[in-house]
């Protein structure tokens, strides 16, 4: 990965110089802002898919926003714990 936008501890960006599987490109932007009860976390991503993995573009979509929110929720339980 190489690092694109770097303001800690706000906001960072990233893009993939390698690709382990057939994408042309991942890039993103992960966002901290404080809010009344903690910290609001803001991710923003882009893949771009090459080949068959077109054909299921929809479907791969839906299971990573469906995985990041299950990692987002566990982190947020464990930094809730103090671990």
């Amino acid at each position: 990965m190489e690092i694109t936008i770097w303001e800690p501890p706000i906001r960072h960006g990233f893009k993939s110089t390698t690709m382990p599987f057939p994408f042309k490109g991942i890039a993103g932007v992960t966002t901290l802002e404080p809010t009344e009860n903690g910290t609001q976390l803001t991710l923003q991503g882009q893949v771009t898919t090459v080949g068959i993995l077109r054909l299921v573009e929809g479907l791969l979509s839906k299971q990573v926003k469906k995985q990041d929110a299950s990692n987002n929720h566990t982190l947020k339980q464990l930094l809730e714990a103090g671990v």
